[in-house]
């Protein structure tokens, strides 16, 4: 067993979040906190889906300078559904061992801690603090999310080693499968956000490895958070929202040339390009 993944759970001073935002719904959702004169405060509305959660970073990191997104930090806050409240609690400590897992294979220095949280709400919710390079890019953002996601629901995960995780991804990859057993145990029908996470959680299995050892090579200059798809208004262009996921990032792999404007082809397909070099290697 990874030695690092058997140190005990580090006990935090509850952390303060203050938001005056609305309050979540009965979904799983998460949300970016960040240090505002040295208080925690959540700055973004709660998400459930990921890329959503990147159009509304890209507007903080460029358009709102009270609450400035810290990008050298990922500080995601996590609100489980109530249904099986202890389940997924225990599931989302399990992803954070999940995210110190990939943290080494992927040679970081740092390494994910969780906390709960004395949240302005009055709502259970956690704060995972990990490394920056979760922070690099709305596709590594999006990875973390993933990840955290598809614990939440669908484990515990074999974090022994890496080879027993990616075991674990690969029998998490098929609706049919998991979808039947799900709803089998479940007193609600599984929503589309997990039905996405399942059906698109083949194509990160398959290059979640590489992608891990070579984010820094390939999201070293936090590019891909480009002020030019934002306007003055604040207004982000779809193509950002359609395509800054981690699975847009993979599907575009094999794609040589791609639209003559936008996030796709000057962000995207660029990266994926240099990637698919990378892994030839």
């Amino acid at each position: 067993m990874n030695k690092q993944l058997q140190l005990p759970i580090i006990k935090h001073r509850l952390p303060v979040v203050k938001y005056e935002g609305y309050k979540p719904s009965y979904e799983f959702s998460f949300s970016l906190v960040s240090l505002n004169k040295k208080e925690r405060c959540q700055i973004t509305s709660w998400h459930t889906c990921r890329e959503e959660l990147n159009r509304e970073v890209l507007t903080k990191i460029y358009d709102d300078m009270d609450s400035l997104v810290d990008i050298d930090t990922l500080r995601i806050l996590v609100k489980p559904p109530y249904d099986d409240y202890i389940d997924y609690k225990k599931n989302l400590f399990n992803a954070r061992a999940a995210l110190r897992l990939c943290e080494e294979h992927a040679g970081w220095t740092e390494r994910s801690v969780i906390s709960t949280v004395n949240h302005s709400q009055n709502i259970e919710a956690y704060l995972i603090t990990g490394p920056g390079e979760w922070m690099s890019s709305p596709q590594m953002l999006s990875l973390a999310i993933h990840l955290i996601r598809l614990i939440c629901f669908f484990g515990p995960a074999d974090v022994d080693s890496w080879e027993s995780f990616e075991n674990w991804m690969s029998k998490n990859c098929d609706y049919n499968e998991v979808g039947r057993e799900y709803d089998d145990d479940s007193s609600y029908e599984m929503d589309n956000n997990l039905k996405i996470t399942i059906t698109t959680n083949g194509t990160i299995l398959k290059y979640i490895s590489d992608i891990l050892k070579h984010s820094t090579t390939l999201f070293k200059n936090n590019d891909s958070w480009c002020s030019e798809f934002i306007d003055g208004d604040g207004y982000v262009d779809g193509d950002f929202t359609d395509n800054s996921g981690i699975v847009s990032f993979l599907n575009s792999i094999k794609i040589k040339s791609g639209y003559n404007y936008g996030y796709l082809n000057k962000c995207v397909i660029p990266a994926s390009a240099q990637f698919r070099e990378l892994i030839k290697k």
